[in-house]
């Protein structure tokens, strides 16, 4: 029971020594040990397993998953439940209702259960923060708080909150849990207007980049992988009015051609009108297919051509 009542005040605590980034994986391998130790009540296999994921929680080297988040939750709610630590058990099984109300319970946490009951029965807790103060990470840089990227400096009070600083290439700088929206004021700034979360933080393989800048070579072959998107409509529409005008040039020049053998001047007269008129309509098409395609450039850059993501 010590070793259970340890690892609840373990798992909150601010200061870890993060000798490397740790993959989201070996945070998940560790849970789900847990889930199956809680699943036979085996207290003990459940505190060791806990152990291997919660201090090492702060210092993943993603953003932390939803799901894993809830499930790491719903199971320090459960070690709390064998060490009668109710407080505990209503925050961490809130936290987990909160950030993923549909992960699956070990084998005999039926909806009857005490625990569930319990964690059922609480009220929704009010949403909190530094009033004119928003999250300030460095300079292409993001901040998640339980896994999601933001800039507000709120969060639910009295449940645990898990904060995460990147710098702008995607490497961890500081992780910590803290309760509710106490955030410390070294993170905090002034608002940031119309701010957009850096691209990497929605790109699987730049959120991986590490020392450097180089992606992996299993990542940089997926991306190069990428298909090249074609905007068919207008490179058909395009193409068709250049075709047609090099037929009416061609056509105009045929027809320049019958000027020599021209027997009088009607016929002469006829042949330079249908050359004037084919050589007018060859200028127009054209000119067409080139405002057609400035058009579309100007519009989208996605309407003509070829896309290519690097």
């Amino acid at each position: 029971m010590s070793a259970l009542f340890l690892l609840a005040r373990l798992a909150q605590a601010q200061d870890f020594a993060c000798s490397a980034p740790i993959p989201q994986a070996d945070i998940d391998a560790a849970l789900d040990r847990a889930f199956v130790a809680a699943g036979k009540a085996d207290a003990k296999g459940m505190a060791e397993a806990l152990n291997g994921a919660g201090p090492k929680m702060p210092c993943l080297e993603v953003a932390g998953d939803r799901r894993s988040l809830a499930r790491y939750g719903q199971l320090m709610a459960i070690a709390s439940f064998f060490t009668q630590e109710e407080e505990a058990e209503i925050r961490w099984g809130v936290f987990a209702r909160l950030t993923d109300p549909d992960i699956p319970w070990p084998e005999g946490f039926t909806p009857e259960h005490p625990l569930r009951q319990l964690i059922a029965a609480q009220a929704i807790p009010s949403v909190s923060g530094p009033e004119g103060k928003a999250l300030a990470p460095p300079k292409g840089g993001a901040t998640a708080v339980n896994g999601l990227w933001t800039l507000e400096a709120s969060a639910y009070a009295e449940i645990p909150t898990l904060v995460q600083v990147f710098d702008g290439g995607a490497n961890p700088l500081t992780s910590y849990w803290q309760d509710g929206a106490a955030f410390p004021d070294w993170i905090l700034g002034p608002p940031i207007p119309g701010w957009i979360a850096p691209k990497w933080t929605s790109d699987p393989v730049a959120a991986r980049l590490r020392g450097g800048g180089k992606v992996p070579k299993a990542d940089r072959a997926k991306k190069n992988r990428d298909p090249i998107e074609i905007a068919w409509g207008p490179v058909l529409v395009t193409t068709g009015l250049a075709l047609g005008s090099g037929a009416l040039f061609g056509v105009a020049a045929l027809n320049h051609a019958g000027l020599e053998t021209a027997v009088d001047g009607d016929e002469l007269k006829r042949v330079r009108s249908n050359t004037n008129t084919m050589a007018t309509l060859g200028v127009l098409s054209g000119a067409a297919a080139l405002g057609y395609a400035t058009v579309q450039i100007l519009v989208s850059d996605e309407a003509i051509g070829l896309q290519v993501r690097w």
